[in-house]
């Protein structure tokens, strides 16, 4: 995960990230909001050929997954990874273009691809087992053992009043 890595190096203070499995001890983190993933398709690609029955198991397992990663496969998230092929990319903006040129399928913000959906430039894959939609929620993260400066400070404090006057919601 790239900003927990920088996080880490103390290359930046705070980092914006999904949750992740397991709490890391040596961070702090504050609840931020959640991000809802879409699962889409270019219109051409075989998934989307399968529109008019749910897309089954074994075919999805058989398709190249693209996905947001740290650049090896440990670096992808468990919960996100269902095909036995995929690639990682470094931005949901290479994620989008690598789906947009037919070359696999991906989990893509919901506000990235719905005008796309709506334009029909992509396709909204449709699983016959589960959601084709996964919500994960957003986390700011910090080292417990770096000082933060005025501005990390400022910001936590800032969201946390906005989250007192209006918690984070799914």
């Amino acid at each position: 995960m790239p900003c927990a890595c920088c996080l880490q190096e103390g290359t930046v203070q705070l980092a914006v990230v999904f949750e992740r499995p397991g709490i890391d001890e040596r961070e702090s983190f504050l609840e931020a909001g959640s991000q809802l993933l879409v699962a889409v398709v270019a219109p051409g690609h075989v998934l989307a050929q399968e529109q008019n029955l749910a897309v089954r198991e074994e075919l999805l397992a058989e398709q190249r997954q693209i996905m947001v990663g740290s650049g090896r496969p440990q670096g992808a998230d468990p919960r996100m990874v269902l095909s036995r092929r995929f690639w990682l990319t470094d931005s949901y903006q290479a994620t989008l273009e690598l789906v947009l040129a037919g070359l696999g399928w991906a989990y893509l913000p919901q506000p990235l691809v719905q005008p796309l959906i709506a334009s029909g430039a992509v396709t909204e894959v449709r699983f016959n087992n589960m959601t084709s939609r996964l919500r994960l929620w957003v986390d700011l993260i910090w080292m417990k053992s770096q000082p933060l400066g005025l501005g990390a400070r400022r910001y936590l404090e800032r969201m946390r009043q906005v989250f007192r006057d209006e918690p984070p919601r799914a």
